[in-house]
């Protein structure tokens, strides 16, 4: 019984049979990395906002260790640097996030 796939394939046929307002709607995810890059371009081809929640080992919590990087899209100037999951995030918007695949 119920739906048998990936999550996104769901969400993707959610979005399509119901075409929420992209002013009104917003998405979360957490996750595996693969997934939210999924998310994140499901959002993307609806217009709608997106927010992850990047998983990432912390290993000293005050980014100190710099463990937990996260490399960002790259800005209007085509520069990319990368933000620490446990200072900047670990929500990030999804437009702000390089997944590395």
């Amino acid at each position: 019984a119920g739906f048998h796939g990936l999550v996104t394939e769901l969400a993707a046929q959610w979005l399509d049979e119901n075409a929420p307002d992209p002013n009104e709607t917003i998405i979360y995810g957490c996750g595996p990395e693969v997934m939210l890059a999924a998310v994140a371009g499901l959002a993307a081809e609806h217009g709608i906002d997106c927010q992850v929640s990047m998983e990432r080992m912390m290993g000293c919590g005050i980014g100190l260790c710099q463990s937990c990087a996260v490399l960002t899209a790259p800005d209007a100037a085509g520069e990319t640097v990368y933000k620490l999951c446990c200072k900047d995030g670990p929500v990030f918007d999804s437009k702000d996030v390089s997944f590395r695949l």
